[in-house]
Parts: structure tokens; sequence; C-alpha cells
């Protein structure tokens, strides 16, 4: 049994976070081949390092990574949304990305860095009533789903498929995923929390003789994420979930955004619909974005926000999907990274945005191509977000 890391730990690990301004130890292990490509030890996929950044539609975009030719290898392929999400990176932010490695580049019209995966959204439609497949925006770090005659930039990607579960049910109240080696609670309690109260609640967690649970981070909970569409987005042969609706919270913090770096928020995946604030489901059912850690900040309201959300706890550890340090129940918070709005760094030269913001379609005339819109809003608050 692995020992229960205590209160006074955690508080120090937190402090030590804060104090050096960096929130998680992103446990990659990227190398630069020197032929245009970067190879992700972790996972064991190779990736194209300089995409062209010209947007594509979602069928020109697999066709364009089927018909690649780059390093003198021909089999690309446009990447599945959990391949796209494990170069994710949240020890920076805007974008949420090592580009040091990785070149990027910003939307100068919508200030965005969005990407198709192969993901088709199975569940529904989103944007109001478009064919949508899922998208990683690199700019503000969610998962979301895009109409797929919109225009996205490509990123592609060859080596085996990664992503795939295989869950093992224990017969303990827990599941198992051989895949990760992580072991999850099987079912979840029903109870929405605030982001403090459910990291508290999984380190008091006491279930199969084990002690050790925690908050599992951003990349975990979306790697148990059913992409089939099965509605919630999670395999109910092995999970219950209470609230088909539910949206799970994780224990990583988010760098809100240039505009409102002093919003504290967490990140969370939506297994249900990830709705706007009329209840549409805009982003689709297996987003991940983030929400408000506390109910006294303020937040937009372009999307609904829910300030409580449901708790599935973990334990274990897998190197692809680590992030680094866990947190105590406090609010938390990524300083400003370096290079968030001042520029890409590492080989990448896109220019950052002159202004912000990211959301749903622009008010008065439906989806936007890029699935988004700039600016923040008027009042100062969080720009929308995409």
């Amino acid at each position: 049994m692995l020992r229960k890391i205590t209160a006074t730990t955690l508080i120090v690990l937190m402090f030590t976070a804060l104090t050096f301004g960096t929130v998680n130890a992103q446990a990659s292990a990227y190398q630069d081949n020197g032929n245009g490509t970067v190879t992700d030890a972790n996972t064991g996929l190779t990736w194209q390092q300089t995409p062209d950044f010209v947007k594509r539609s979602w069928q020109d975009a697999i066709q364009y990574c089927d018909t690649l030719s780059l390093a003198g290898q021909s089999d690309w392929r446009l990447p599945s949304v959990t391949e796209l999400y494990s170069i994710h990176d949240v020890t920076v932010g805007w974008p949420y990305l090592d580009t040091t490695y990785f070149d990027n580049q910003f939307d100068q019209e919508r200030n965005f860095s969005q990407y198709w995966s192969s993901t088709h959204y199975e569940v529904g439609t989103t944007h109001g009533g478009q064919d949508t497949a899922f998208g990683v925006n690199f700019a503000s770090g969610h998962i979301k789903g895009y109409p797929i005659v919109g225009t996205l930039y490509v990123r592609c990607v060859r080596g085996g498929a990664y992503g795939a579960n295989a869950f093992v049910t224990n017969g303990d109240g827990t599941v198992t995923d051989t895949a990760s080696g992580l072991v999850w609670q099987q079912a979840d309690d029903g109870v929405a929390r605030s982001w403090g109260d459910a990291i508290a609640y999984c380190e008091d967690l006491t279930l199969a003789g084990y002690d050790d649970w925690r908050l599992p981070n951003h990349k975990e909970l979306q790697f148990i994420v059913d992409y089939s569409g099965v509605y919630p987005a999670i395999d109910s042969a092995y999970f219950s979930i209470v609230d088909a609706d539910g949206w799970f919270w994780t224990d990583t913090p988010a760098y809100g955004s240039p505009w409102n770096a002093d919003v504290n928020v967490a990140w969370y995946v939506a297994f249900g619909y990830a709705t706007d604030s009329s209840g549409e489901d805009l982003h689709g059912a297996g987003a991940v974005r983030f929400a408000p850690q506390t109910s006294d900040l303020q937040f937009d309201d372009f999307d609904e926000v829910r300030y409580s959300n449901y708790v599935r706890c973990v334990r274990g550890y897998n190197a692809a999907l680590s992030v680094g340090t866990e947190f105590s129940g406090e609010t938390a918070q990524m300083d400003a990274p370096q290079n968030a709005m001042q520029g890409q760094q590492g080989p990448g030269s896109g220019q950052p945005p002159s202004q912000g913001g990211e959301g749903g379609p622009p008010s008065g005339d439906g989806p936007p191509s890029q699935g988004g819109q700039g600016g923040p809003p008027p009042g100062g608050g969080p720009p929308p977000q995409s």
C-alpha cells in the first residue's frame, strides 16, 4: 500500500509550487529528432514538429496527414483527441504546449491555436446542429467540439495508436485500467462538491483497503473518456455515474487567461454535455475545460458555469499521464507563464495575439469557422472560452 500524503506534505508542495511559479512538473520525455519530427518516449508517438499552419476543414485535415511524407515516412495520420491531448502541457499556458519542441502559431483573426483531432463527435451535434469533431485549442488548453466544415490547424502523428483503455473490474468497488496501470473508483457518490472539497474527499477516502486515493489530474481523467458515442461519455460496463449530465473535477489548476491571471480556475472533464449558458450542447460530451475553484469568483456567462462538480478518485501513477504535484483543498493559481502573450519560445516563431478571447459562436450569426470569438468581454471578466 502506498503511503498516504499528509495534509502537511500537501501544503508544503503547494507552497513550493506557488512560490516558484510552477504548479505542475510535466513528466515529458521528448526527443527532437532533427528531421522535423519529435518523439515522445512516454507514448511512443512521433509528431510533426512544424505544422504548415494552413487551416483546413476536418476532412481535408485527415487527407493532409494521410498523404504527408515527412522524415522519410509516409504513415502519418491525424491524431485522436487523446493522442493530441497527450502533448498538452500545463507547465506553460497560452499556449499549453512545450514550444521548445513544438512549433506553434496563434490565429491572428481570433487569437486561438486550435488543432483538429480525428475523433468525430458521435453523441450528437454542437453549435446549433453542426456535424462536429473534437479538437484541442492549445491557446486556452481546452478540448471541445468544432463544426467539421470549419477550419483549424493540423499537426500529424505516426506510431501505434495511443489511448485505448483495457478495463478490469476488481469486484471491490474499483476498476483497473491495465493500459495505464491506474485504479479508479468505480462509482461516484453523486455529491457535487467545490474544487477544494473534491480534493479533500479523495484524500480522505478509504476504499478497497487503500487510503492513498487522490483527485485525478486532467490527463488521467480525460484518458477514461469514451468517445465511441455513448452518453454519458464513459464506459458503463465498468463505471457507474449518478448524474448522466455530470462534470467531474480534476486536481489540476489552470492559468485562466492573460486577461484574468488572478482568476483561480481548475480543469474539469464533461462526461455529460458541455453546455452554454442556455443549456445547449456547445462543446460536446467529452470536452475538457476549466471552471472557477470557488463560487465567489466571477466568470464569463457564455458557457454554463458550475462551481460544484462531481468526483471520481484514482490511485497509481503513469508517466505519460503525469503532470506533477497534487494540491490541498485550498485555491491554487498558476503564475502567468513567461511566454503567455509574449511570443513563442523554442523553435516556434508564431506571433502572439494582439487581443484575447475565445468561445462559441459570436452573437448573431451562428458558429464561426474557428469555433470562437475574440477580445475580452466588457467589464473586465474572463474572455469567453473555446
